[in-house]
């Protein structure tokens, strides 16, 4: 063998090698590891408590539904149980949302090209506590300070296609039309 076939191999098995590692790295990572660093920077960012209390899994499925060739490249599907995002500090309850269950599944390719592609989101059993303050303050608006005011704007884009839910909860207390609405959703069938 002369020694460019040699280097060619070595490059070759080298490439093979690391793919490998990074597929086994994803399919025995411990995604549970990630909790506390997920749940600070999302807190930070929303400027109030949000938690990932139960599971946090990574499962890679392929997507039959998809056709071609798209079909044969693994997606990955999150799952994260008992989630948690709290009220500003003017409210008087703790918690706006809380989730059983959440499961979505992200287009990797379309990462590529910086898009994050979530054709669906199922919700179990979302629950939120909507309020407004008579001087028009509400818990479901959030601000945003960027670190940099002159910073670009990111150039990643989000897509969301399908939003599920089983049965859910919504409270309103709304000040500033004298409102307040309780609402069970029970969807007959399929969420």
């Amino acid at each position: 063998m002369t020694r460019t076939r040699k280097i060619v191999a070595w490059c070759c098995a080298s490439i093979v090698l690391s793919i490998v590692v990074v597929v086994v790295f994803l399919l025995f990572f411990d995604w549970n590891r990630i909790k506390p660093p997920l749940n600070a920077k999302v807190s930070e960012e929303l400027h109030r408590p949000f938690a990932v209390n139960g599971n946090l899994a990574v499962v890679w499925r392929r997507e039959l539904d998809q056709g071609g060739w798209r079909a044969w490249v693994p997606w990955p599907h999150v799952i994260a149980e008992d989630l948690s995002l709290g009220n500003p500090e003017w409210s008087k309850t703790p918690q706006m949302v809380t989730l059983k269950r959440v499961e979505l599944r992200i287009s990797p390719l379309a990462l590529l090209v910086q898009r994050v592609v979530i054709p669906r989101i199922d919700l179990t059993e979302p629950s939120a506590e909507l309020q407004r303050l008579a001087d028009g303050r509400a818990n479901w608006v959030f601000t945003f300070d960027p670190k940099d005011p002159n910073a670009e704007p990111s150039n990643w884009v989000v897509e969301i296609g399908a939003i599920g839910f089983d049965k859910g909860h919504v409270t309103l207390d709304d000040q500033t039309l004298k409102t307040q609405l309780d609402v069970i959703v029970d969807p007959l069938g399929k969420p």
